[in-house]
């Protein structure tokens, strides 16, 4: 991974934007629905900026841009397609220890723009690392076709409970068990069939018993997974969301690297490998510590 990938909070920040062209104008939208106060610099912009240039955030400036506009920015984009100008954003931005962006100029550029998926509030960048944009581009047509915009809502409608989850369910690990229940189970087969009332209903339920209020809670889970050939393209959807949604994994010396670089970042991970004459752990061992991981209320993957 050659760049960081990360969202900034740049609501009520100024970004500057140098050019009048149709990049330039993307960059603005962009910043102006993240919140930001933009700042656009052409005496001559295209026609895409037209319904942009009545947003209280958004000040145009009739000429090209010099490098004093940059202090106090958080992001600088260059879009005029002019050399001299493209350098002198770069230029300002060092001067002012501003994240720059040039289009097309790798080496005047500090972070890429990946391409998005907007859902809000659920969001999905896409990016090559700028070795293949256009592939960035199809995939991100691939998952907008794939994710309906009734996801963004159930997002947000999640959402108004997190501070209640945060209340009633310590640790990390317990919450985020929770939430993927919800949303893979009731909860979210309610809400995407448009039933919000029964949705709230199971989901207070649920947090009830969680919390130590309700009924009592489900026992963990174990999940016996093939890795096939050792190909991770034939690994199935199912077989990937249970890696995901695993606490612990164990795993032999016939599951490769690429296979376990798919398992969830955070998950325990116990090697179990056996070979001839040489056993890390006996089968019995194997399934008793599956039983007793499961037991203590643990998602186990083998």
């Amino acid at each position: 991974m050659d760049f960081l990938p990360i969202f900034l909070d740049i609501t009520g920040k100024k970004v500057v934007v140098d050019g009048g062209t149709t990049v330039a104008a993307r960059r603005v939208e962009r910043a102006l629905l993240a919140g930001a106060e933009v700042h656009v610099f052409d005496p001559d912009l295209s026609d895409e900026f037209a319904p942009l240039l009545a947003h209280e955030n958004l000040t145009h400036h009739k000429r090209a841009i010099n490098t004093t506009d940059i202090n106090g920015a958080v992001i600088a984009y260059g879009a005029a397609e002019d050399d001299a100008r493209d350098a002198t954003v770069y230029q300002g931005a060092k001067q002012a220890g501003v994240l720059a962006n040039v289009a097309d100029v790798s080496e005047y550029c500090d972070f890429i723009t990946p391409s998005v998926v907007d859902r809000s509030p659920l969001v999905i960048a896409i990016s090559s690392g700028g070795a293949a944009p256009v592939i960035a581009r199809i995939l991100r047509a691939r998952i907008e076709s794939l994710l309906p915009s009734t996801y963004g809502r159930m997002a947000g409608f999640l959402g108004q409970f997190r501070n209640k989850v945060l209340a009633g369910i310590k640790g990390s690990r317990m919450r985020r068990r929770f939430w993927e229940n919800m949303i893979d189970g009731p909860v979210g087969d309610h809400f995407l069939s448009g039933d919000l009332k029964a949705a709230e209903k199971h989901l207070l339920s649920a947090l009830d018993c969680a919390s130590g209020k309700g009924e009592p809670c489900e026992q963990g889970e174990v999940f016996l997974v093939g890795a096939g050939p050792g190909d991770p393209d034939l690994l199935t959807f199912r077989a990937l969301r249970m890696m995901q949604r695993a606490d612990v994994v164990l795993y032999d010396r016939l599951v490769g690297d690429n296979i376990l670089e798919l398992v969830r970042r955070d998950a325990e991970r116990i090697y179990v490998g056996k070979r001839p004459n040489h056993h890390t752990m006996f089968q019995e061992d194997i399934s008793a510590l599956m039983v007793k991981l499961a037991k203590d209320g643990k998602r186990v993957l083998r």
